[in-house]
């Protein structure tokens, strides 16, 4: 018998199943479902598509990022550093709803913020921040920006150019007027929504739903418009506004604008 006709490889028996070996992906995905849960529920953000959802926001000084109900925003203590006279000791060792922010995708690199209070996170020209916007415009949109994605650090820059900065002192605000990298507040985003969910949902992202700019808009009037006899309520002006609005990147801005001319949006100025 020539031995070069003997074909190589693993002793096989036969009715022996033997155990496949698992992919290196596959060992990764059971190695991220297996990561450290914070509060029994929450899980670290290390990618742009998790960035979506309720989350809460954890500081470089180990503070959380906070909202009053006045509009202002700071920093406090985690959960359990705080004394909160009268709370059960299971609900203090879990986030207050002035930590609790819900990120909603409004680009590939663009988010809005909007507190537990229902209002947006915006900053002005000055870098000062608040919390009491209704609708989103240019100045609650933000830039998420990967410091060191392994370990989930990201620093937040708004639309004047300014990184969010944030002190572990009682009573100083936050606020976004630095403009390098160095200075900025890094941040890490735990989130409480179904992990595995690789994309977000259409209806979250905007600038990239498909269809035409007619459907686009009649959308995002079903999101936010309170109807009138039953019927949604469009702007009469011309689609080609909106189409040049899109070649400039501007389309939510666009459909801000027209939002606010339809008096059958309360939510408008």
């Amino acid at each position: 018998m020539a031995y070069e006709a003997a074909r190589g490889g693993a002793l096989k028996i036969k009715g022996l199943k033997l155990k496949k070996n698992k992919r290196k992906s596959e060992k990764s995905e059971e190695e991220a479902a297996k990561q450290a849960l914070r509060y029994g529920v929450w899980w670290l953000v290390k990618a742009d598509e998790q960035l979506l959802g309720t989350v809460f926001f954890e500081t470089e000084h180990g503070g959380f990022l906070s909202a009053s109900d006045d509009g202002t925003l700071g920093q406090l203590p985690p959960p359990e550093a705080r004394e909160r006279a009268g709370d059960d000791e299971d609900e203090a060792l879990h986030p207050s709803p002035e930590d609790l922010f819900s990120v909603v995708r409004v680009s590939d690199n663009r988010v809005a913020i909007k507190t537990a209070f229902g209002r947006y996170v915006s900053c002005d020209d000055h870098g000062t921040l608040t919390a009491r916007q209704e609708a989103m415009g240019p100045r609650e949109l933000w830039q998420p920006m990967w410091r060191d994605q392994e370990n989930g650090a990201l620093v937040l820059r708004s639309a004047g150019k300014g990184y969010l900065t944030s002190e572990p002192k009682a009573g100083v605000k936050a606020r976004a007027e630095v403009q390098t990298l160095e200075e900025a507040t890094q941040l890490r985003v735990w989130s409480c929504a179904e992990q595995g969910k690789k994309k977000a949902k259409a209806e979250e992202m905007i600038e990239d739903k498909k269809g035409n700019l007619h459907e686009v808009e009649e959308d995002y009037a079903k999101r936010f418009q309170s109807f009138q006899g039953g019927r949604v309520q469009l702007s009469k002006d011309a689609v080609r506004e909106l189409k040049s609005a899109k070649k400039e990147g501007n389309l939510h801005e666009a459909l801000l604008d027209r939002r606010e001319k339809m008096k059958a949006d309360r939510y408008c100025k």
